[in-house]
This record gives structure tokens, C-alpha cells and sequence, in this order.
């Protein structure tokens, strides 16, 4: 017995010979298929439409259509278009066996039925569809997998965050925008100011809790097309496209701001932080690690400076 999942396979016979439909449903269910019966192409469109089949044998002679007609009603359906068609036909002269494999069919069924042979042509063209589903459930699972190896390669597990591989990935490819069309971008590095003492002080789940706060505040007031990366500790590193040194700056000033007034509660414990950012504008000349290193040395100097606030080295 064939099975898809805990279900028999579904096979929808339609043909004008009422005869020859019972005798080919008596010899198919007898293999354990789940056998359906329609006399015309209307009703058979109708069952195709209510009901997922596995497979459709269809006589090129119908009532109210022909076989060719019906099947390229199925293969423009988005619901039928995949199922396989197996033509019934009483003549197997060249032309309507070309007609019939250009128009999408699979097979070629000669009536009245020959018992092995109906059997022999379904079973091969069930096999045929299940080895043709199982590759494409492995193909989905394999671009799945490929798609979770990247974003555990280029994310920050905490956070969801870009991480520094991705974040200079993306700095390159602003790099390469700049040179083509000359539009502005600048970079960001953040910091909180005295991470260290907060997790000594409430431990280092709310440690992370904070951290994971303060992402959600940058990306609160971030556009779409930023980016922004979290590296380690507290630190962060914020890609800001189409924007100048006085664009970083006030969007780094909102953003301090925020956290500033931003108490973090968790539990039992509270606390109110500040962040220091280091600002630095893209000179069209710097290679992008220059760029970072420019960025994280006005964090340091801002840091040193007074912490909780925006420094930009000229």
C-alpha cells in the first residue's frame, strides 16, 4: 500500500466509460489507493479544487471538454498545477501522444484496461511523484539549515543584533556605494558607560537584560536602512547610511538621551545607566577597519573626556 503521511494515496479517474471507471477502480483499489470517480470535466475540476490529489488519469474524450482542455485548466491552477495527469485513451497514434506530453501529462493509459499494465504505469508515476517530493522537502530543509548556519554566523545570539562579521560586511558594501555614487554614511561605536560595576552589582542575568534592553532602544530609533551590531560587554557598533558627522551626532544624542532616561527594571532590581558614542564620518580615503578604529578611539576619548555623551574627532 502506497501512503502519503497516515493517508492512502488519492486518485481521481475521470472518463465518459462507466464500465472501464469500475473496472480500473476494482484493480487500483485492490493495490490500496484511495480511488475518487467523476464522469465529466466539470465535476472532476470541481473535486480537484476540495480535495488534494495525488494523481489525476483523465480520458482525452469527455462529455462537456476534452482531456487537453483539462489539463491545461490544472496546470494554470496554482492548487492543481504539480498533481500528475495520466491520459485514458482507446488511440495511441503519435500526434495525440505528442499533444498530450507537451501539454503537461505524464503517461499514456490504453483502454479497456489491461489489469498489469494500469497497475505497473500508476505504481511507477507514484513512486516518481513521492522520490520528486522527498527532494523537495530535502532541498527546503537543506536551504533551511544554510539559512540557519547564517544567521548563526552573522547574529548576535543575546540580542538578535548584526555581530562584527556582519556589521563589516556591510560597512564594505556601503564603501563600495560611496565610491560608485558618493552617498554619505558614517559609523557609530557605543558603549555602556561602567558595565562592568552593574553586573557585579545586580549579577550577570540582569546584565544581559540590560543589554538586550538597550538594543531594543537603538533599534527604536534607528530607520530601516541602519544598522546596528552588538560586539561584546555593552559595546555596539551603529551603521548609519546617507548620513554626515552632524547626522550621526544627533541621532547619537537622541539615542543617549533615551538610555538616559530610561529606567531598567527587572525583578527586584533597578537601575539607571548611561552610554558614551564615538562618532565618525566616512572620508571616501579610509579602508573600513580605519573607519572602526576612528570610531571606537572617539568612544575611548569621550570616555575619558566625561562619559554619557557624543564624541566626534575631527
Amino acid at each position: 500500500m502506497f501512503e502519503v503521511g497516515d493517508r492512502k494515496i488519492r486518485i481521481l479517474m475521470v472518463d465518459s466509460d462507466t464500465e472501464n471507471l469500475e473496472t480500473g477502480r476494482i484493480i487500483l483499489e485492490s493495490e490500496g489507493y484511495d480511488i475518487y470517480i467523476a464522469h465529466n470535466g466539470e465535476t472532476a475540476l470541481e473535486l480537484i479544487c476540495s480535495i488534494n490529489f495525488d494523481m489525476v488519469l483523465i480520458g482525452i474524450s469527455l462529455p462537456d471538454m476534452d482531456g487537453f482542455e483539462a489539463l491545461n485548466i490544472l496546470k494554470n491552477n496554482e492548487h492543481s498545477k504539480d498533481i500528475p495527469v495520466i491520459f485514458l485513451t482507446d488511440r495511441l497514434d503519435v500526434e495525440t501522444v505528442v499533444k498530450g506530453f507537451m501539454s503537461g501529462a505524464v503517461d499514456y493509459i490504453r483502454k479497456p484496461f489491461v489489469e498489469v499494465e494500469l497497475k505497473a504505469r500508476v505504481k511507477n508515476h507514484v513512486k516518481m511523484k513521492k522520490i520528486s517530493e522527498e527532494l523537495a522537502q530535502k532541498t527546503t530543509d537543506l536551504r533551511e539549515a544554510y539559512s540557519l548556519i547564517e544567521f548563526i554566523n552573522t547574529t548576535d545570539p543575546l540580542t538578535n543584533l548584526c555581530n562584527r562579521r556582519e556589521i563589516i560586511n556591510r560597512l564594505e558594501a556601503e564603501k563600495v556605494r560611496f565610491e560608485r555614487y558618493s552617498r554619505p554614511f558614517s559609523l557609530i561605536a557605543a558603549d555602556i558607560d561602567n558595565f562592568e560595576r552593574i553586573n557585579e552589582t545586580y549579577g550577570r542575568r540582569f546584565g544581559d537584560y540590560v543589554i538586550t534592553c538597550v538594543a531594543d532602544i537603538l533599534n527604536g530609533g534607528s530607520r530601516k536602512q541602519d544598522s546596528i551590531a552588538r560586539l561584546e560587554g555593552g559595546q555596539f557598533l551603529i551603521l548609519l547610511p546617507e548620513t554626515g558627522r552632524v547626522g550621526a551626532i544627533n541621532y547619537a544624542e537622541k539615542n543617549r538621551i533615551r538610555i538616559e532616561e530610561h529606567e531598567f527594571i527587572k525583578e527586584d532590581s533597578r537601575a539607571r545607566i548611561t552610554m558614551t558614542f564615538g562618532i565618525s564620518a566616512y572620508d571616501g580615503k579610509q579602508e573600513i577597519e580605519e573607519l572602526v578604529e576612528r570610531a571606537e578611539k572617539a568612544l575611548y576619548d569621550g570616555k575619558k573626556k566625561a562619559k554619557n555623551c557624543v564624541y566626534a574627532n575631527q
